[in-house]
């Protein structure tokens, strides 16, 4: 007979990760590209493989991206990107984090090659382009596992606390206990022991946007799901949802996904 366990006495819970995209790519002196104006506000996860890259931001700063390195960076700050040596080869995930973070953001991780990132890549790859949900789900996981990974191998530095960061971690919780409630800013900072102001700057600089606009993504990402399983109707995730009517909910959700509800519901 053979009994062996593990455990520890401080789990530690990974963050919600949904991967909406991914860019391998292959690039050379010629490839940049430019923004004119910021873009939709995803996570972006760059992993440069090799060669070196060159990211700028809108409002001044940026980094330099060479081989074996990792970076976060929210979407609308990046105002330009492109090869800066003979070649960059990297992967670019778009990604919606629920939760604060694991990784610094805007920041240049020195991480070194994984042996299994490639074909994890390449299984998030195929999980991604299939029509299930599940398998969608899967490439999502896959990834978490992959970043992780990442932030394990970082050069043996530490990701250490932000301050407040458990403080507006509890907030987070406590946002996806009351989906279907109204949670004011107020509320929210009293939850994290701070004031409204201050709690703003804070939640800002760990979650990548305000309380509200990050509440209100999170009820809509919840009624996305609800909608493809297809067990309830519109009017019924709008209820539950605590949107003042389908109306508002209908409204809500097509400019967060520049889609009507019904076109997310399954055939």
């Amino acid at each position: 007979m053979h009994n062996e366990t593990a455990w520890t006495a401080s789990p530690v819970a990974t963050v919600e990760i949904a991967l909406e995209r991914i860019w391998t790519v292959r690039a050379d002196p010629s490839y940049r590209v430019r923004r004119e104006t910021p873009h939709s506000d995803e996570l972006i996860l760059v992993r440069t493989l090799s060669g070196r890259g060159r990211m700028e931001f809108f409002g001044g700063g940026g980094l330099d991206l060479p081989g074996e390195t990792l970076a976060a960076v929210e979407n609308p700050r990046i105002a330009a990107y492109w090869c800066a040596a003979e070649r960059w080869n990297f992967w670019w995930f778009h990604v919606r984090i629920g939760g604060v973070p694991p990784a610094p953001l805007h920041h240049r991780l020195a991480v070194p090659r994984d042996r299994r990132e490639r074909a994890d890549c390449a299984e998030c790859f195929r999980l991604l382009t299939r029509p299930s949900h599940a398998a969608r789900a899967q490439a999502s996981a896959v990834l978490s596992a992959m970043l992780y990974r990442w932030l394990a191998n970082w050069r043996g530095q530490r990701v250490r606390p932000q301050p407040h960061q458990a403080a507006i971690e509890r907030v987070i919780e406590r946002m996806r206990a009351a989906r279907g409630a109204p949670l004011t800013v107020r509320e929210m900072a009293a939850e994290a022991g701070l004031g409204e102001r201050r709690f703003r700057e804070v939640f800002r600089g760990l979650a990548g946007k305000g309380p509200k606009e990050y509440y209100d993504e999170l009820r809509l990402g919840t009624a996305a799901e609800l909608l493809r399983m297809g067990a309830l109707s519109v009017a019924q995730i709008a209820e539950r949802l605590g949107y003042s009517s389908p109306f508002h909910f209908s409204r809500a959700f097509r400019e967060r996904f520049g889609a009507p509800p019904s076109r997310y519901r399954p055939a």
